[in-house]
């Protein structure tokens, strides 16, 4: 009788032990928490869907929100006329991330007049910019409760979709999907510890370019900051000042084809030195005929390039030389 008493009192006090760091947060099995929701601070945006008449709409009929709101009757219809219809899900920030789970709300269909797809996932660790790298899996059915676990927990801040479907697209007929969840441990759970945020990546440097154009050329400017690695490296160009009659149009540069002298551009990464903070260098660009491409070795001398210099130094020996003969 006393051995049973203790042997319930043991169970009775481990219950209590489980119960109380289930409590705490502290079990090693915690429920992965579902990032891609509004209440999360994730946005969805997509390529064309279809709108209430059957055409690309920007309406809210099957357009990307659905996916993240939490009604399976609703669903992503992307548009028929789409050859690689996707969607993008941006947690808003950065997200350590364990597994995606997909609903397809209709299977993709196989035979005679059905659609021919497979579908692709990529993971990006920037806010912005169209480099996705390779994706994370590439299958040919999604269905309903399809599950990707990554093989470790990665830093992800967006998640995208891209339906790849074949030439022949019968009857417009594009897979539709209910909804998409992006899994991962939030701070303070699982082992207990506080997850630190993934340290932020400052952009250092613009990538080289030339800065010395000819008059009535086009210059090409960088795009992208450098490291590779950096949390925003998107870069808007400004001139701050010019006066040859200059041009810039996003990233190209186009000078005036007689005036020559020194244009100050400036390339602006938002938030680039640290979030909230952009980062901004300046750069002088010289335009000068004859002056050194890409490539070509050559110093500027006064708006002139040493060739031109040199060609303008003859010129005027041979008049000096045909004076005296005359």
């Amino acid at each position: 009788m006393r051995k049973t008493k203790k042997l319930l009192a043991l169970a009775i006090a481990v219950v209590m032990t489980v119960s109380l760091f289930s409590f705490l947060g502290l079990n090693s099995s915690a429920a992965p928490v579902n990032f891609a929701t509004p209440a999360q601070g994730a946005t969805a945006t997509s390529s064309a869907w279809w709108g209430p008449a059957g055409s690309p709409s920007t309406e809210d009929h099957h357009g990307p929100a659905v996916l993240i709101d939490g009604d399976a009757t609703r669903r992503w219809a992307p548009y028929g006329d789409t050859t690689t219809p996707y969607f993008i899900i941006d947690l808003g920030q950065t997200r350590s991330v364990t597994s995606i789970e997909l609903d397809e709300f209709a299977p993709f269909r196989t035979g005679a007049g059905a659609d021919q797809a497979t579908f692709r996932i990529y993971l990006s660790n920037v806010a912005t910019g169209d480099a996705w790298g390779t994706p994370v899996y590439t299958g040919p059915e999604m269905g309903s409760g399809f599950t990707h676990n990554l093989a470790a927990a990665t830093n992800v801040r967006r998640v995208r979709v891209v339906i790849v479907a074949g030439a022949d697209m019968p009857n417009r007929q594009q897979p539709a999907v209910a909804a998409i969840r992006v899994l991962g441990t939030a701070a303070g759970e699982g082992s207990g510890e506080t997850q630190q945020p993934p340290a932020f990546v400052p952009v250092t440097s613009i990538p080289n370019f030339n800065t010395s154009i000819n008059p009535g050329a086009t210059l090409s400017l960088p795009t992208q900051a450098l490291p590779a690695n950096a949390n925003h490296r998107a870069i808007t160009w400004s001139i701050v000042t010019n006066t040859i009659g200059a041009t810039l149009t996003g990233n190209t540069l186009t000078t005036h084809a007689t005036n020559y002298g020194t244009i100050t551009i400036r390339a602006t990464v938002a938030n680039g030195a640290a979030q909230g903070t952009a980062f901004t260098r300046d750069f002088n660009i010289t335009v000068a005929k004859g002056a050194p491409q890409t490539g070509e070795p050559g110093v500027i001398i006064a708006g002139l390039s040493i060739a031109a210099f040199a060609m303008a130094g003859i010129a005027v020996l041979a008049k000096k030389t045909a004076a005296t003969e005359v």
